[in-house]
């Protein structure tokens, strides 16, 4: 379904799209924090949403649209703040496992249904760059993978995402097809010897040479420390730098940062 942000008369979608806020009128939503951030109490409401229905997810965000907030942001901070709540939840024991994947899944959803806008903004073509963006096993950060697959799409990399069920599964892939970068999401349980030892099978297996690995995810301990430990070439961050950074590092040259990526300070 493509997403389409566009006004509507419909007056029973504005009387949802109230509810959903929680507020008299719509329009009295304080949409920003005094540093320029999407407000926590906004972004308590996505996770909330997440938590009722599909279609409240979406008013929530159209609401932030119409209120002028770009959709990088809505990526950036809307989405990753309201899965980081969802988590928060969940290791609380305030959400059962049952509401927590059917909340995970309408967020990820979310994302499918704004990927074509998302992507109708690249204002670059092909960059002839691969990249193979996937969560080690185990791993349940797979929504850091799809939202970092989007921002490297839109800037012009072939991207192959992956949650794979083994490691050989993983292997076979690098073994079969050119990638430039390998990206990795970490999961909060693994060990520096156990990530360590697979992006040494994962250089081994791939016929570039010149392989670049980044990892990123819910890095246990010190992220820098882990990174350097396990032989990665690149710590992620945001989806945003991350993309940067891993453009920087393959090509050797600064990535220009559009208009459209540059935060108002």
């Amino acid at each position: 379904m493509h997403f389409d942000p566009s006004p509507t008369s419909n007056h029973s979608y504005y009387k949802r799209l109230e509810r959903v806020l929680g507020q008299a009128e719509a329009g009295s939503t304080r949409l920003l924090d005094v540093h320029g951030d999407i407000a926590p109490d906004q972004i308590e409401r996505l996770a909330r949403a997440c938590l009722t229905k599909q279609e409240d997810v979406r008013l929530v965000v159209e609401s932030w649209i119409r209120a002028g907030c770009d959709l990088e942001e809505v990526y950036l901070q809307g989405l990753c703040k309201a899965s980081r709540l969802m988590g928060d939840w969940w290791n609380s024991d305030t959400v059962d496992f049952a509401s927590m994947t059917i909340a995970c899944y309408r967020l990820h959803q979310l994302m499918f249904d704004l990927s074509p806008t998302f992507l109708a903004n690249a204002s670059i073509k092909a960059n002839g760059l691969s990249a193979l963006l996937a969560a080690t096993t185990g791993s349940h950060h797979t929504m850091g993978v799809l939202m970092l697959s989007e921002f490297f799409r839109r800037e012009g990399w072939s991207v192959t995402r992956e949650v794979p069920e083994t490691h050989k599964d993983l292997l076979r892939l690098v073994e079969t097809e050119w990638f430039d970068l390998v990206g990795l999401s970490v999961n909060y349980d693994q060990t520096v010897d156990e990530v360590r030892g697979m992006i040494g099978q994962i250089r081994q297996a791939c016929p570039n040479q010149r392989l670049q690995v980044m990892i990123g995810g819910l890095i246990p301990g010190d992220r820098q420390t882990f990174t350097r430990e396990v032989g990665a070439d690149l710590l992620g961050t945001d989806a945003r730098e991350s993309q940067l950074m891993a453009l920087e590092l393959v090509t050797g040259k600064a990535a220009h940062v559009p208009k459209r990526q540059q935060r108002a300070s």
